[in-house]
């Protein structure tokens, strides 16, 4: 089975179209990142820390252990999951509900850490943003960088997007991009540094 890590900001049809594609399913990872800035409690409320910059981080993760296609006339949809905006109104074409498991299997992996989940805190591994930079400029692991033999991060096989530094991969991230998938078949260090985030979520 091949293992694939999609990173998420939401999910409209056009994404989903995007995730079928390129074959996510069962015992694929999501890890989903969002847009924040640092805030402070004041006397009246909460504010943005001045001067603070715009970030993407990871927030959570989510280990497909069922993909349920809500367009399914003879839809079996879990009791617990009724009350999900997905199985009512009008539903688009692609609309599509990914269930997790109870824990997290990664190969080569010990068990232990749960199938999905937010992490607890922030702290520098969960940060996407290159330190200095636009949220939008990110920086990863080093073995990110595709070169010449695997297929990139998908959306940014412009290798123009991406830079090498002595420690990481530097990836200027499309500005209309929402879903990323990456196969980790040709990206062995993939799954080690996934449960090394998930295994710490606190």
């Amino acid at each position: 089975m091949r293992r694939r890590i999609g990173f998420l900001d939401d999910l409209r049809c056009s994404a989903q179209a995007h995730l079928a594609n390129a074959g996510v399913g069962r015992g694929d990872l999501f890890l989903f990142f969002g847009w924040f800035r640092r805030v402070e409690e004041t006397g009246s409320g909460y504010r943005f820390v001045p001067g603070a910059p715009d970030l993407h981080v990871l927030f959570g993760w989510l280990q497909v252990a069922r993909v349920i296609p809500v367009e399914e006339l003879d839809l079996d949809i879990p009791a617990w999951a009724a009350y999900h905006p997905h199985f009512h109104g009008d539903a688009e074409g692609k609309n599509t509900v990914y269930v997790a498991g109870d824990d997290l299997q990664l190969p080569g992996m010990p068990a232990g850490a749960e199938g999905a989940g937010a992490f607890g805190r922030y702290r520098e591994e969960l940060r996407l943003t290159a330190p200095g930079h636009t949220r939008t400029r990110w920086r990863l692991p080093r073995w990110f960088f595709s070169g010449d033999d695997r297929p990139p991060l998908t959306y940014h096989g412009n290798r123009d997007r991406w830079s090498l530094t002595t420690d990481h991969a530097l990836l200027r991230s499309v500005p209309r991009g929402q879903e990323f998938v990456l196969d980790v078949d040709h990206y062995p260090e993939g799954g080690a540094w996934a449960y090394e985030l998930v295994s710490d979520a606190g």
